[in-house]
């Protein structure tokens, strides 16, 4: 119970600062994993993430994987319960469709591009921009929680049916420009 993911690069812009107090934050949180896969970008904050986890008493919860083989990438979908995204800038991240695809419910921020793909209690949960506390009450209710992990799951799969291709968008753009031309 309660093993986490997170896929993306090691940077402050990724608030992982936050998602590591939100695990400090959990009842029980000794029997939380949290995988972090991805390059390390910022070194400095790197090693702050570091000085944290070990303040916090999570050396033992948290492992940070580095880039890894799409193997082990798969590996770590299959055996993660939640994908967490606690980014603070993002254009769009294209591991939310990749966590959906894998059957994850996300935990993430209300920032940027993210509500629009994850819809608080459709599919995934979303967590107060930079709010820890927030973000540990959304993997404590989904954490171990079979029946609402089923519901979030059937979300995640009328989502995925509804999700744009790129067809769509040139249509729209060609759309777009023959409504434009003809004004």
């Amino acid at each position: 119970v309660g093993n986490l993911l997170y896929v993306g690069t090691i940077e402050e812009r990724k608030g992982l600062s936050y998602l590591i107090d939100a695990i400090s934050m959990l009842e029980n949180n000794a029997s939380v994993k949290l995988n972090v896969v991805g390059k390390v970008v910022d070194q400095v904050y790197y090693q702050n993430l570091q000085r944290q986890i070990k303040s916090l008493g999570l050396i033992n919860n948290v492992n940070f994987l580095g880039r890894v083989s799409d193997e082990t990438l798969a590996e770590c979908y299959q055996k993660a319960e939640i994908f967490t995204f606690p980014s603070l800038l993002e254009g769009y991240g294209i591991v939310l469709i990749e966590a959906f695809n894998n059957g994850l419910p996300i935990i993430c921020f209300d920032n940027t591009a993210m509500p629009y793909t994850v819809k608080d209690g459709v599919n995934g949960f979303v967590a107060k921009n930079k709010d820890a506390s927030d973000m540990a009450t959304k993997i404590q209710l989904l954490m171990g929680n079979a029946p609402l992990r089923k519901k979030l799951q059937e979300g995640i799969e009328n989502s995925v049916m509804h999700l744009k291709r790129q067809e769509d968008f040139e249509n729209g753009i060609e759309l777009f420009f023959c409504n434009a031309i003809s004004l």
